[in-house]
């Protein structure tokens, strides 16, 4: 589902300026990223890692990652599969725990 008022981009789109807003550290555009049914599950903490359900709530993980400007985010791969998508790297960081993510 869009977000409201929000110009039809593909998920391609999306994920190139996600990952450019947390290289950036420039957390003041993902508002303008993320569906109102969005779900982000994390690989971290280990072993299960965390499910993150909805706009609010998946803003507020990516603004604390985005923020740190003490870290590293290195994406690897990105798959598309129409409006799905997933991207997946690695975040070196000196005040969080360093570690692979999955978006």
């Amino acid at each position: 589902m869009p977000v409201s008022g929000m110009s039809h981009r593909t998920t391609e789109e999306v994920i190139a300026c996600f990952n450019q807003v947390v290289a950036d550290h420039d957390p003041r555009r993902l508002a303008e990223l993320v569906a109102d049914d969005c779900v982000m599950e994390a690989i971290q903490p280990a072993p299960d890692g965390a499910r993150t359900v909805g706009r609010d709530a998946c803003i507020a993980f990516w603004e604390k990652l985005a923020s740190d400007r003490a870290s590293l985010f290195e994406p690897e791969e990105v798959i598309v599969s129409g409006d799905r998508g997933r991207s997946a790297g690695g975040i070196a960081s000196a005040t969080a725990l360093p570690g692979r993510y999955v978006v």
